[in-house]
């Protein structure tokens, strides 16, 4: 609800400004970007506070199964979490070559 609040605060800022922006002022985008850019920086903005409390828990979680998974394997378990280490370098490495193109 949070999110939904926040996005329609947003867009109701962003129009009351184009509203008291002329043409003349506003030369750098028009009115058809100004739409454009609140649709897509709201949506965003909105999914950015829908995910936030997943992403902030996540580290939490995962020192907890890794507790977890040392109490039921043992020393095997470090051999998992290179394998995690691993696939988490690689997947940035990936990510970031996927963002360049």
């Amino acid at each position: 609800m949070i999110g939904c609040k926040q996005t329609n605060a947003l867009v109701s800022m962003i129009y009351e400004k184009q509203f008291r922006i002329t043409s003349a002022t506003n030369k750098r985008f028009s009115s058809g970007e100004m739409v454009n850019f609140v649709q897509v920086d709201a949506m965003k903005l909105q999914m950015f506070s829908q995910t936030l409390p997943y992403v902030m828990k996540l580290p939490l979680l995962l020192v907890i199964c890794f507790i977890i998974l040392f109490a039921y394997l043992g020393k095997s378990f470090l051999a998992g979490i290179a394998i995690f280490i691993l696939a988490f370098i690689t997947n940035l490495s990936l990510g970031r070559i996927q963002a360049k193109l």
